[in-house]
């Protein structure tokens, strides 16, 4: 099964809160879904930032596990 991850995926600190991650989130998943067989998504994020985490739950990803890695990221992933 192909399975993407999208590493760094980041908005500068000046326009972040104007929906731009949201956008360019639903752009990416679409683009992935149309164009490739992939039905698999992996994602990292830092435990304390509560809004990506957020924003990645809203679009369907799950936790991977309850563990932790050494630098405190959190894996989620979305399947269709």
């Amino acid at each position: 099964m192909e399975q993407f991850s999208l590493w760094k995926f980041l908005i500068d600190h000046k326009f972040q809160s104007k929906g731009y991650g949201k956008s360019a989130l639903k752009s990416v998943l679409q683009w992935i879904k149309r164009t490739t067989s992939c039905h698999e998504i992996v994602v990292s994020y830092y435990k304390d930032n509560e809004i990506a985490g957020k924003l990645y739950k809203d679009f369907g990803f799950k936790d991977m596990n309850d563990n932790e890695n050494e630098d405190k990221e959190m894996d989620l992933i979305l399947q269709w």
